[in-house]
């Protein structure tokens, strides 16, 4: 055998199989695509409905195919604020700040989240402070706080 003719083959060969992959790519991206909304729709779905587990958890997917998504971040965030998952909901809305740092929502749910755990807090602080006197300025504080937030999560558009 000829190593030229074997050469031009196998060059022809992979010409031929990176144009068919080249034509398939945009059949591909519409397929993903598709996916993406169908799961931004039952996920937003489940989220409307309170069905927070199954919303949290498509959004997780959606999150995993696309880990910018900043309306997965948002509405992730809004879920784990309302199960009282604080660590968390700060987390996602950190994300969601660092890829659409103009969002005023995710601005106003990450410091909806920081008041949150100071009231935690202070609450927490019952449990150790002994001194009744020392208790009482505490609790003023923590009941001004909550009196203070009676904002609701911004919401995912």
């Amino acid at each position: 055998m000829n190593p030229t003719r074997v050469d031009f083959r196998a060059t022809l060969k992979a010409i031929g199989a990176a144009v068919a992959m080249l034509t398939a790519l945009p059949v591909y991206a519409a397929r993903e695509s598709r996916d993406l909304i169908s799961r931004v729709e039952r996920a937003d779905e489940a989220y409307a409905e309170g069905r927070l587990l199954d919303a949290e958890q498509q959004y997780r997917q959606i999150l995993r195919m696309h880990p910018r998504s900043t309306h997965a971040l948002l509405r992730l965030g809004n879920i784990q604020l309302r199960n009282s998952e604080l660590e968390a909901a700060a987390l996602s809305y950190r994300e969601c700040i660092k890829f659409a740092p103009e969002d005023a929502r995710c601005w106003n749910n990450l410091a909806l989240t920081h008041v949150k755990m100071a009231a935690d807090a202070l609450e927490q602080s019952q449990q150790f402070v002994r001194n009744p006197e020392d208790l009482v300025p505490l609790e003023q504080f923590r009941r001004r706080i909550i009196e203070s937030t009676a904002v609701e999560i911004t919401e995912a558009r």
